[in-house]
């Protein structure tokens, strides 16, 4: 596939307006976005635990300047991708999949009454403002749930962008609904569980945002006791040291603050080696916010949570936390992200 030169699409900048409902949907001008679900599940009545993902992708092949009304069927503007993986912390085994569209004859697209977005029969709707249905499913495994979001949407970052570099123009749009009650129904095999628990979307699109040097990066979703949320991000220099901070902490209230470029401290600890890919990851970190006094043990729920797919592997998974802010214990669950430890992410810059 052909990537189109950053400076053909819009970037990033200060000065955002969201509006609800048309930032749920696709932002054809830039080159970039997705739609990303994770979450901690229970089982209703044993209380089997389990972590699943859910992520769309939108990529722009003809920037805005290039299109014209297309003479074919076959034509298309957008790529379409979607990642679907689920973690069985009872049995310790995880499973990934993903499908691929062009969206020709409708088969990928966004935007279509309370359609968000969609690839074949894996679909995220938006039924009412605030909820939403996601729907997934390949040989084994499938996922059907309903969510409803607790506390309004959190923006990150400032002036309505989230930086990823000191330069201009290496940032996103980037929303997230931090806390939504989950409900519905979790396959895997024969085996169809009723599950419970809480999930986390996060909403962003962009057109580039890793700057030089810059290999990949560190992502934290977290939910702590007491209804609060934390966002972390560090992004990576090849030897592995931070070449940027983020984090965003959501009080109770929804009352919220943002912490900037080197506000957060980063260390890895343990690690994991894929037998397939190669590619070690750190499986427990240490986070540290000493402006709001937080220090935070993050640990994976299961080692090998490694999504192996045809275009790229990264590592993605439920987590386990504890520390202390302020000298009281905190307790949660979450999600990580690591990417860049097996390969490039050359088109994101």
């Amino acid at each position: 596939m052909v990537v189109p030169s950053p400076a053909q699409w819009r970037k990033s900048a200060p000065g955002w307006t969201y509006v609800f409902p048309r930032d749920e949907f696709m932002h054809p001008d830039f080159k970039t976005e997705w739609w990303y679900f994770t979450g901690n599940l229970r089982e209703q009545t044993s209380g089997r635990r389990f972590g699943y993902q859910l992520t769309f992708f939108r990529q722009g092949i003809r920037p805005p300047g290039e299109r014209s009304p297309a003479q074919s069927s076959f034509v298309t503007d957008h790529f379409w991708f979607a990642h679907f993986a689920i973690s069985d912390l009872h049995d310790q085994a995880f499973r990934s999949c993903e499908t691929i569209s062009r969206g020709v004859f409708g088969e990928a697209g966004s935007g279509d009454g309370t359609r968000i977005v969609w690839i074949g029969d894996w679909e995220l709707r938006q039924p009412e403002p605030g909820a939403y249905a996601l729907r997934a499913s390949n040989d084994g495994m499938e996922l059907a749930l309903e969510l409803q979001s607790a506390k309004p949407p959190v923006f990150h970052g400032k002036d309505g962008i989230s930086a990823k570099s000191p330069d201009a123009g290496n940032a996103s749009h980037y929303f997230s609904h931090t806390r939504l009650s989950t409900r519905g129904t979790l396959r895997l095999g024969a085996r169809t569980f009723q599950v419970e628990g809480a999930s986390w979307f996060d909403r962003e699109w962009s057109t580039s945002v890793l700057g030089k040097g810059v290999s990949g990066w560190d992502w934290f979703s977290i939910h702590l006791e007491e209804d609060v949320e934390l966002m972390l991000f560090q992004l990576r220099h090849p030897d592995g040291s931070s070449a940027f901070t983020s984090a965003t902490l959501v009080e109770a209230d929804g009352r919220t603050r943002s912490l900037g470029n080197g506000e957060i401290r980063f260390k890895p600890g343990r690690t994991w080696k894929s037998p397939a890919s190669g590619a070690e990851y750190p499986i427990a970190w240490r986070a540290e916010i000493p402006s709001l006094d937080i220090s935070l043990e993050v640990s994976a729920a299961l080692p090998d949570q490694e999504l192996r797919l045809s275009t790229v592997s990264y590592w993605e998974g439920a987590t386990q936390v504890q520390g202390t802010r302020q000298g009281k214990p905190l307790r949660g669950t979450g999600y990580l992200e690591m990417t860049g430890y097996s390969s490039t992410l050359a088109a994101l810059r």
